[in-house]
């Protein structure tokens, strides 16, 4: 007996050659709600990693996911400059998407300025009561 072929032989095989971790072996263009696959295979991911990837940053997004996991133990900042400058411009780049993350790391920032000016001005006022 003989079974019929797959349209495509080589599809299953490739996929789990080219990518092991792959959830789904169906092509991206093949699917009719690419959408809702984007949402299948983030299922259990963090919404903050589900968002980025959303948007036009997504290899941007996920080239700077992978230098932090593979940075480990080292300085993440020194090591990761290069793909999160490249991130931040991409971001900026498409602000009519991600400017709810650029509001908040702008607000972030200033939260840490003025934390910092405040503990400025609390050690200077301790220096002088000494």
């Amino acid at each position: 007996m003989s079974q019929t072929p797959p349209e495509n032989p080589n599809q299953e095989t490739t996929s789990k050659t080219l990518n092991p971790n792959q959830e789904s072996s169906k092509p991206v263009q093949d699917n009719a709600d690419p959408d809702k696959d984007l949402e299948e295979e983030e299922e259990g991911e963090c919404p903050f990693c589900a968002y980025m990837k959303g948007g036009e940053c997504r290899e941007t997004f996920i080239n700077w996911e992978k230098c932090v996991e593979e940075a480990g133990d080292e300085d993440i900042v020194e090591k990761c400059t290069q793909v999160t400058m490249a991130l931040t411009k991409c971001m900026e780049a498409n602000q009519d998407y991600y400017a709810p993350i650029l509001q908040a790391e702008k607000m972030v920032e200033q939260q840490a300025l003025n934390q910092l000016e405040q503990e400025k001005a609390e050690n200077a006022k301790e220096e002088e009561t000494s």
